[in-house]
C-alpha cells in the first residue's frame, strides 16, 4: 500500500538535471493548487544532512507544472543525493495535518573518494595446517577451517567467538513468494529447484603474498534433471582478517524458465542482529517495487528488517546495497563491503523453513541468522492474479560473476561509514577479472 500511494501520488517532482538543482513540480489534482503542501529538500552525504529546504509552491493551478531549483552546497568526494519529501499541511478527513504524500530522491553526485587499501601493522603472518579433512588457516586473533569432504568454510572464529554457524553456499531457489505460486507450481517444482543438491568436485589451497587463497569448484544441480550450474567459490584470506569471496557459475543443460534468485546465504552468529547498512530503504523493497524507499544509510534489527506476513515467505530485501554490518550491541560483528551493489536480507529462520511454513506458528528459529547476500532477485510481479513479472525484472540461469568482503569489526574498532571508504581487494576480484579476459 505504501508503493501504491508513491504511485498514484497527485504531486509529481521530476528532475531537469539535478547536478544544477533543476527540477519539476507538477500538479495532478484536477481541481486544487497546492497551497496546502510543503515540500522539503534534503541533501544527503552517506548518512548525513548537508543542506534541508523547505518550500511550497504557490498557486500552481491544477493540472499544471512548474521548474524549480535548489541551491546546492559545497559537495565534498561522498556520494550525494537530493531527498524530496511532499506533505499535506491541513487536516482533512482521512489523514492529520503533515501527512506524507510522497518521496523522491535523485543523484546529484556519484562517489569519488579515492579508496585507500586497509592494513592493519598489528599482524602476524597466516600459518596453514593441512590434516586428513581439513584446512585449518589461523592468524592473529582468528582461525579458519575448510573442509576437505565439501568444499566449505566450516569454520570462522574470531577472538574465542564463531562467527560461522551454517556453512556459506551458492543458492538459486528463495522461499516461494505468493506472487510467484504459478511460477513455483508450474516451473520451480517439476523441476525440483527447491531441493536443487551442491556436489562438491575440488578444492585448491595456495599461500601468495602473504595471503592464502582457497579455490574449489562444484556442481549445484536438482536431481534427476540433466541441468545445473557449474560453479566456483575463490577465497582470500588476509593476515587482518578480512576474507574476500569471489563467487561466479555458468549454467549447462537445458533450462531457459525464470528463477527466483541467484544468491549466497551463510548462517552467522544470532547476537549480531543489530543492522547498519547503506542502501535502499527503509522497508523492504524489490526491482519492481521501490518508488516508496530512497537510498540512504539506515540502522534497524534483524527482527524490524522480517516482514512476518501471514503465509510465511520471502520477505524483507532491501536494494542497492553499497555496504552494511550486523553486530551485536556492543558493536563486535561482521562488516560487508560488496564489489557492486547486492541485495541484503536476514532472517532467524532458514530458507527451508520459510518456504515449507504453512503458517507463521510453524517458523522455528533456526539458532543463528541466516544473511543473505544476493546478486540478482526476481521481482515481485502480481501473478496472484494474473499478471507475471515483467521481462526487465526476470533471473535466469545465466553465467555470473560477484564479489565481496567479510571483516571483522570488534567493539572500538572503526565504525561501518570509516571502513566503507577503504579498499579490502588487493586486486583479488581485478587480478581474477584480468586473468579470465
Amino acid at each position: 500500500m505504501k508503493e501504491y500511494k508513491q504511485v498514484i501520488a497527485p504531486v509529481k517532482i521530476t528532475e531537469v538535471d539535478a547536478r544544477l538543482g533543476t527540477f519539476i513540480v507538477s500538479n495532478k489534482l484536477w481541481f486544487t493548487n497546492l497551497d496546502d503542501y510543503t515540500i522539503t529538500a534534503d541533501i544527503r552525504a552517506e548518512g548525513e544532512t548537508l543542506r534541508s529546504v523547505q518550500f511550497k509552491v504557490a498557486d500552481l493551478s491544477a493540472n499544471s507544472e512548474r521548474q524549480i531549483e535548489i541551491s546546492l552546497p559545497q559537495l565534498d568526494d561522498r556520494e550525494t543525493f537530493i531527498n524530496f519529501t511532499v506533505r499535506k499541511d491541513s487536516r482533512t478527513l482521512y489523514s492529520q495535518a503533515n501527512h506524507d504524500i510522497a518521496v523522491y530522491q535523485y543523484q546529484i553526485k556519484e562517489n569519488s573518494v579515492q579508496e585507500t587499501e586497509f592494513v592493519c601493522t598489528n599482524t602476524t603472518p597466516l600459518s596453514l595446517e593441512e590434516s586428513r579433512l581439513a584446512y585449518l588457516i589461523s592468524g592473529q586473533n582468528f582461525t579458519m577451517t575448510f573442509s576437505k569432504v565439501n568444499g566449505k568454510l566450516s569454520s570462522w572464529v574470531v577472538n574465542g567467538k564463531q562467527f560461522i554457524e551454517s556453512e556459506p553456499k551458492l543458492n538459486f531457489f528463495k522461499p516461494m513468494i505468493d506472487n510467484h505460486k504459478q511460477e513455483h507450481e508450474g516451473l520451480w517444482e517439476p523441476a525440483h529447484l527447491p531441493i536443487m543438491q551442491e556436489h562438491f568436485r575440488t578444492i585448491e589451497v595456495e599461500q601468495i603474498d602473504g595471503r592464502i587463497e582457497v579455490r574449489t569448484t562444484s556442481i549445484i544441480a536438482p536431481p534427476v534433471f540433466d541441468f545445473g550450474m557449474r560453479t566456483e567459490y575463490r577465497y582470500q584470506i588476509s593476515p587482518q582478517g578480512q576474507l574476500n569471496i569471489e563467487l561466479q557459475g555458468k549454467r549447462y543443460g537445458d533450462y531457459p524458465h525464470v528463477i527466483p534468485v541467484i544468491g549466497f546465504e551463510l548462517g552467522i552468529n544470532q547476537q549480531f542482529d543489530q543492522v547498519k547498512y547503506y542502501g535502499r530503504g527503509p522497508e523492504e523493497n524489490y526491482l519492481d517495487s521501490q518508488q516508496a524507499n530512497i537510498i540512504d544509510v539506515y540502522q534497524s534489527t534483524v527482527a524490524d528488517m522480517f516482514e512476518n506476513y501471514p503465509f510465511p515467505q520471502n520477505n524483507g530485501n532491501r536494494q542497492h546495497v553499497r555496504w552494511a554490518s550486523l553486530t551485536n550491541r556492543d558493536g563486535s560483528g561482521l562488516f560487508i563491503k560488496p564489489q557492486q551493489e547486492l541485495n541484503l536480507s536476514a532472517w532467524f529462520y532458514s530458507n527451508e523453513n520459510l518456504h515449507q511454513a504453512q503458517h507463521t506458528n510453524e517458523l522455528k528459529p533456526s539458532g543463528h541468522i541466516t544473511l543473505n547476500l544476493d546478486h540478482k532477485l526476481m521481482g515481485l510481479g502480481s501473478n496472484s492474479w494474473g499478471s507475471e513479472v515483467l521481462d526487465s525484472y526476470r533471473v535466469y540461469m545465466d553465467a555470473f560473476r560477484y564479489g565481496l568482503t567479510l571483516l571483522p569489526m570488534q567493539s572500538g574498532d572503526c565504525n561501518a561509514n570509516t571502513l566503507a571508504n577503504y579498499d579490502f581487494s588487493n586486486q583479488f576480484f581485478t587480478r581474477t577479472t584480468t586473468n579470465e579476459a
